[in-house]
């Protein structure tokens, strides 16, 4: 459902579309701790709910050339923050769980097993290798950070330090690299 904007919201989208940084930097500092608060409560994890704020901020301004919200900006901000929290809710499941898979020992099916669990196993290492594959085609960068976070099993703390930098860079580069891996293995992050 659409809002006219009034006149009051026009002044604030407006110089935002022009790419006044300052009109931005006003929004930015006004909606920042409240919508942290907001995805927090979602997400359960400050760090994370900074980075879903952080991401729908840089998105607009990314786009605000035609960013032309359809409701006020206040509950624009809301919305986006509210699916992305959710989105992130929603795909987190998967990616513990193939977190817990990247991050074990390659397993050798031992001929022991009974067909179905040989069948598990092998569907596991397949899996394993096309993850595999896909952090081999992320940009360097990301590559490193996933590397360390899957084969060397060290936390965003740890990575931080490794390469001299925050662990809240981390987790970014780590979310990216997960963006671009969904992307390239869409069917892995499907709601079995």
């Amino acid at each position: 459902m659409s809002v006219p904007l009034d006149r009051e919201e026009n002044t604030v989208i407006q110089p935002i579309r022009l790419g006044n940084f300052g009109a931005f930097e006003t929004l930015f500092r006004t909606y920042y701790p409240t919508l942290t608060e907001f995805a927090n409560g979602y997400v359960h994890s400050i760090d994370m709910a900074r980075d879903i704020v952080s991401d729908v901020f840089m998105n607009v301004w990314i786009s605000r050339d035609h960013w032309a919200p359809r409701t006020t900006v206040r509950a624009y901000l809301f919305g986006a923050v509210r699916n992305r929290a959710l989105n992130t809710v929603r795909s987190s499941r998967r990616w513990r769980q193939l977190e817990a898979e990247m991050t074990l020992e390659d397993d050798v099916p031992a001929m022991s097993q009974t067909p179905s669990a040989l069948d598990t196993a092998l569907e596991s290492a397949e899996r394993k290798e096309a993850l595999w594959r896909a952090v081999d085609a992320l940009p360097e960068s990301r590559k490193i950070v996933m590397t360390l976070r899957w084969r060397e099993q060290l936390s965003f703390e740890e990575i931080a330090e490794v390469l001299g930098t925050s662990p809240t860079a981390v987790r970014m580069q780590v979310s990216r690299a997960m963006r671009d891996i969904r992307a390239i293995l869409p069917a892995l992050f499907q709601e079995g």
